[in-house]
Formats: structure tokens, sequence, C-alpha cells
């Protein structure tokens, strides 16, 4: 999925793209405004947003209890055996493998206030880059 493609397909220009692959759509890789786009349809005068991602990540060791994983990467002993490296591996930090994951990141779609760096928090929340596409099709955008 290539999102500056698809945004540019529903009449936006991505004027910011830091995601760094199309396996790593996913909050969970991610820290700060990784997206803005401006909206360039019909009536909608270049209304610029952004995607930010937010939250604390803590994932612990069911057996020592120590940190493994947190917004800053791998801690202690890591995610040990397992290979977390892109979206679909993240499904095995679960309690199955002796992880528990206490805290989440997400996305947070907000309007750019024109002329400045601050931003309209609009109540969407995402979890995924490809949601956002969700978002335009349902109107919210």
């Amino acid at each position: 999925m290539d999102i500056a493609k698809k945004l540019k397909g529903k009449g936006f220009i991505v004027t910011l793209n830091d995601l760094t692959s199309e396996k790593h759509l996913d909050s969970f890789w991610y820290d700060g405004v990784v997206l803005r786009f401006k909206d360039m349809r019909e009536g909608k005068m270049g209304q610029e947003y952004a995607v930010e991602a937010v939250g604390d990540i803590e994932i612990f060791s069911r057996k020592t209890w120590n940190i493994v994983f947190d917004n800053g990467g791998s801690r202690n002993e890591g995610f040990g055996r397992l290979k977390i490296t892109e979206d679909k591996h993240l499904k095995k930090i679960c309690e199955e493998n002796g992880l528990v994951w206490e805290h989440n990141n997400w996305f947070d779609v907000r309007k750019v206030k024109p002329g400045d760096l601050e931003f309209y928090d609009m109540g969407h929340v995402i979890h995924e880059i490809p949601a956002l596409l969700d978002l335009i099709k349902e109107g919210y955008i």
C-alpha cells in the first residue's frame, strides 16, 4: 500500500511521509508526526492534516517482569527467541509467549492550524495507517 498514491487518488497531496516501509504501518513502530497531507478537494481550501503517533508502549516479560520493549526499543532480554520485525509479527506479543503488553501506541489524526505548528484534535484515533483511508471514505476528513 503506497499511502501517498492512495491519498493522491482521493484528492490529497502528501507533504510529509516518514513511514518507513509497507511492513510498518502499525503505530507500534512510530513516535511523533509521521504523515502530513493537504485536502485539495473542492471546497476544502487545502486544509492540512497530520497523523501523529502518540502513547506509551511497555511490554513486560511474564517470567522476570522486566520491561523487554518500550518506546525507546528493546530492553533487558528483549523479545528473546521471537522475531518481531514487522506488523505481521506483532500478534506474537501475547501472554502465551510470556509477554504482557501493558500500554499501547496509536495514531491521532489532527487538523493543522493554518500558519502554525499547532494541531486541532479531531477525536480520530487509528492504530494502522490503512484506517486513515476509511476515515476519508466515511466522510470524517
